[in-house]
């Protein structure tokens, strides 16, 4: 239940709310992740380092590799969009649909929903 809630409030965040805070779900064994414990705003997530971004994703076990851009080792990507890939992950799994979607729009279609 707290979970399906955290979901719920982040889906009401739009991405003009810059300092709207992103709630953090509990993992499957009922802790938060250690980097991620407490509410952070929109711009503290997206300013997230990539090493502590894959420690959240994989708290969470989503992927960290390219499976999330829907492309394979073999594939060039810049390391800016690899990490909007993930934050769109972490956005969507969170519940924060409103943020992935715009983006999406924003960075083109290489950013495919996980």
């Amino acid at each position: 239940r707290t979970n399906l809630l955290v979901q719920f409030v982040n889906g009401q965040i739009t991405w003009a709310a810059k300092y709207g805070q992103l709630q953090p779900k509990m993992c499957s064994n009922g802790v938060f992740p250690q980097d991620f414990r407490s509410p952070k705003t929109l711009e503290e997530v997206k300013c997230i380092d990539p090493t502590t971004l894959d420690r959240i994703l994989r708290s969470y076990n989503l992927p960290t590799d390219l499976r999330s851009l829907q492309l394979t080792s073999r594939d060039s990507v810049s390391p800016r969009t690899a990490l909007d890939a993930k934050l769109c992950t972490l956005f969507d799994f969170l519940g924060a649909v409103q943020i992935s979607d715009r983006q999406r729009r924003k960075r083109g279609a290489a950013l495919l929903p996980y």
